[in-house]
């Protein structure tokens, strides 16, 4: 099970917030890339560490899935993170992608109430719960990774469902989904996940 704790209040705030707030989030992602051999960080779990965690986690799984080249206009063209409802990052999300790169291409970010064409990934804030079947039914088979803290999300046909353990964040994967989404997750991905729906040889 991979668990990363939500560690972003430990950092030192003192003399140059910006920069903690930067280390703080290549903490994070370094931790996420590194789960399958760390048992996770202490941790604190305010509102705004929590977002923290998730939006270096939201940034780390787009990095182990492939698009099909047809997803894109050209080979210089961005990759769009798109948060559909009320958005829950705040700047996070912004700090934890300034300056990224997934696959080489540019990363940009959209938000706005509703689906938006061009997005590769689709974040679905808590905000759309009563409507999530409705967005993931518009989905359909486009090659978006679709990710969301809504409950069950993965059981309700999403890709990435996002859960909080405790002080610790954890990710579970529907790999059905991302297979009818025509998105390739690495071995690595799936093996950091907390579940799989739909792994080769039956879910785990």
């Amino acid at each position: 099970m991979a668990l990363l704790s939500v560690a972003a209040s430990t950092a030192p705030r003192s003399r140059a917030p910006g920069l903690a707030r930067f280390t703080t989030v290549r903490l994070l992602i370094t931790c996420l890339a590194l789960a399958a051999t760390a048992d996770g960080v202490s941790a604190t779990t305010s509102r705004s560490d929590e977002y923290r965690v998730k939006a270096a986690f939201v940034y780390n799984i787009a990095r182990f899935v492939d698009w099909p080249s047809a997803a894109f206009a050209d080979g210089g063209a961005p990759v769009v993170v798109c948060v559909v409802g009320v958005d829950p990052f705040g700047s996070a999300l912004d700090d934890a992608l300034q300056g990224r790169t997934v696959k080489g291409r540019p990363v940009t970010i959209r938000r706005s109430h509703d689906l938006a064409v061009g997005c590769h990934v689709v974040f679905i804030a808590f905000s759309e719960h009563k409507r999530l079947e409705d967005i993931i039914d518009r989905l359909g088979s486009t090659p978006v990774l679709s990710i969301s803290e809504v409950d069950r999300f993965t059981q309700r046909g999403g890709i990435i469902g996002l859960t909080m353990e405790g002080a610790y964040v954890r990710f579970d994967i529907n790999a059905t989904a991302a297979d009818r989404a025509k998105l390739t997750m690495s071995a690595r991905l799936l093996a950091l996940a907390s579940s799989v729906r739909g792994a080769a040889g039956g879910s785990r």
